[in-house]
């Protein structure tokens, strides 16, 4: 029997492990099992004279590929906006408590709040500021109704100051829904070109 194929060898236990995390690790590939010397010199006695002995197989090494991620060109107007980032971050820390004095001033006369909170959403709407600000306003706001009820527990401003909050979370909510219809707008264009 010229023909007669060579049994393979048992695989040990480290083997198997070895190829099932190769396998996990890469690609879809064509793994064969990993020989030892010890075991092709075991096999290699015990095989019959008359058959040829095959010479051992390398092991395939998984392909190495490198992932490509996208990184937008930086820009002049990219760096404006993340210098106005930082600089909008310290700006609202540090009109936290002017913002909380007023609310607290202006929970005393309703309609001067209110009107004052009606020309901040014009602005917001025409001048295209951010629904987040208008968010932070309405938390800042909330804040002072705390300070409201320490220093004027009797009277009826807090009340008058949760309009104000609510008023600047319609406000909010309106210019984000702005926003997401500006940027659905970008997109469409940006897919026509």
């Amino acid at each position: 029997m010229t023909g007669a194929r060579k049994a393979s060898p048992p695989l040990l236990s480290a083997d198997v492990s070895r190829l099932r995390a190769r396998a996990r690790s890469t690609a879809i590939q064509d793994v064969l099992p990993i020989r030892h010397p010890e075991q092709e010199h075991n096999t290699a006695a015990l095989a019959r004279p008359d058959t040829p002995q095959s010479q051992p197989r390398l092991q395939p090494q998984p392909l190495k590929l490198k992932r490509r991620t996208f990184t937008p060109p930086k820009t002049k107007k990219a760096a404006r906006q993340q210098r106005l980032l930082r600089l909008e971050k310290y700006a609202l820390i540090a009109a936290a408590p002017v913002v909380i004095i007023v609310s607290v001033r202006l929970s005393a006369y309703p309609l001067i709040g209110e009107g004052t909170v009606g020309l901040y959403g014009l602005c917001a709407l025409v001048l295209r500021i951010p629904g987040r600000v208008s968010f932070w306003l309405a938390s800042m706001v909330l804040v002072s109704i705390g300070v409201e009820f320490l220093f004027f527990p009797q009277t009826n401003r807090p009340n008058n100051t949760a309009l104000f909050v609510f008023l600047l979370l319609a406000i909010g909510f309106v210019s984000l829904v702005f926003e997401t219809r500006r940027m659905d707008v970008g997109n469409k264009r940006s897919r026509r070109r």
